[in-house]
């Protein structure tokens, strides 16, 4: 038998748009309305930004979004929230190799 080779795997992450790989994501998770509302917030957040390819998504986008949240006085829970589902999506994204 021969040897296992390492399979080295470049990824394309600029050809995925954000319109792509989102309803991909909500689809998959039960909790729809959860995740269409708080995650959706954050992609309509990006797009603002002008952020439309997940190859933009950094964590200086994710903390400067959680941030606004703190200082429009939202609540502890609902930035929670919010945290949950984009960490939520980030994984999927990862899991699913949109994103390496």
């Amino acid at each position: 038998m021969s040897p296992k080779k390492d399979i080295i795997q470049e990824w394309a992450v600029a050809s995925y748009a954000l319109h792509d790989a989102y309803p991909d994501f909500v689809l998959s998770h039960q909790a729809i309305h959860f995740y269409n509302y708080t995650a959706g917030k954050f992609i309509k957040y990006l797009e603002k930004n002008g952020i439309t390819g997940l190859e933009g998504i950094t964590v200086l986008n994710i903390r400067v979004y959680l941030s606004t949240m703190v200082e429009c006085g939202l609540s502890d829970s609902y930035i929670h929230g919010h945290t949950r589902a984009i960490r939520t999506f980030i994984r999927f994204w990862h899991t699913e190799k949109y994103i390496p």
